[in-house]
């Protein structure tokens, strides 16, 4: 699968709905899936970001470039940027000031973009045997676990939101309209010695500014020993790093108690991030058991 701009991607979450959730997609362009219950209110929200770069000024036919959001700009050089899903040029790199990288898009036309307007770079996932890779891993982690919870056996007493959205501060303002209990947010953090591939979901214990307190920790060992997973996932995993902000805004804008879940991903930050799908379904697993808890 590959996306070219947002309307790629809402079509995609779109085709995944089925009569266990209600699908919308709201006035600040989030989609969410809803199934509604008596209980508490759970917001399930795979952490992503379209890599989009603003056009910062124009010279005949050449745009310069700033990226927008969390990006290492080290994968855009040489690759085709988009408007509106149109090919509009080349991203090229040349050394600015203090030999810094400057990012511009060679245009292939004049006057097809101009000052402000938001280009990206084409999305890719790859699916290999259990493997999944990608230019933009969350969005894969995104897909793939939606389509995992689309197939499981609902019966939860509680409100659930899966979350599909572009923009951090969408996320919070939908957490804190709802007034969510529960936030359990899922991304991918680089897998290292600590933190491996195929071992299973990681729980994030500390990323950057966030501490998972020791009463949230137990709730989620508490969820993990009810699953029987396969011999090779009855241990699951920590995460210590700083690898996503969001998380720590989110626990300080939002009333709910906040679960990160980290999906290790090797050679993060590159243009062909992988992760095992593997990961991705215990981490699924854990929050359907946690979706149908009452707590």
């Amino acid at each position: 699968m590959e996306y070219y701009n947002y309307e790629d991607i809402y079509k995609k979450f779109f085709e995944l709905k089925n009569n266990k959730f209600e699908i919308e997609k709201d006035c600040l362009s989030n989609i969410i899936f809803r199934s509604e219950g008596m209980g508490k209110k759970i917001l399930v929200y795979p952490v992503f970001d379209l890599k989009r770069l603003i056009v910062k000024k124009i010279s005949k036919k050449e745009a310069e470039l700033e990226a927008v959001g969390y990006m290492d700009t080290g994968i855009l050089k040489d690759k085709e940027a988009f408007y509106n899903g149109t090919s509009v040029g080349i991203i090229r790199e040349r050394k600015g000031e203090e030999n810094k990288s400057v990012y511009y898009v060679e245009l292939w036309d004049e006057n097809t973009v101009k000052q402000g307007d938001l280009l990206n770079i084409s999305t890719y996932i790859r699916c290999k045997d259990d493997l999944l890779y990608s230019n933009n891993i969350n969005l894969g982690i995104a897909e793939y676990l939606c389509k995992n919870l689309m197939r499981q056996k609902l019966s939860s007493v509680n409100h659930i939101y899966f979350t599909v959205s572009f923009d951090i501060n969408s996320v919070i303002s939908i957490a804190n309209r709802i007034d969510a209990d529960i936030i359990l947010p899922v991304y991918a953090a680089k897998a290292g010695d600590s933190f491996e591939s195929e071992k299973g979901c990681g729980l994030v214990l500390k990323d950057g500014g966030f501490v998972l307190r020791s009463d949230h920790k137990k709730f989620f060992e508490d969820n993990y020993t009810q699953l029987n997973f396969a011999e090779s996932y009855k241990a699951f995993q920590f995460f210590i790093g700083s690898q996503c902000p969001i998380i720590e805004r989110l626990s300080l804008l939002c009333r709910g108690w906040v679960y990160p879940l980290a999906i290790p991903a090797k050679h993060l930050g590159s243009y062909a991030e992988l992760v095992s799908s593997k990961d991705i379904d215990s981490a699924a697993e854990l929050i359907y058991n946690i979706i149908n808890t009452e707590v």
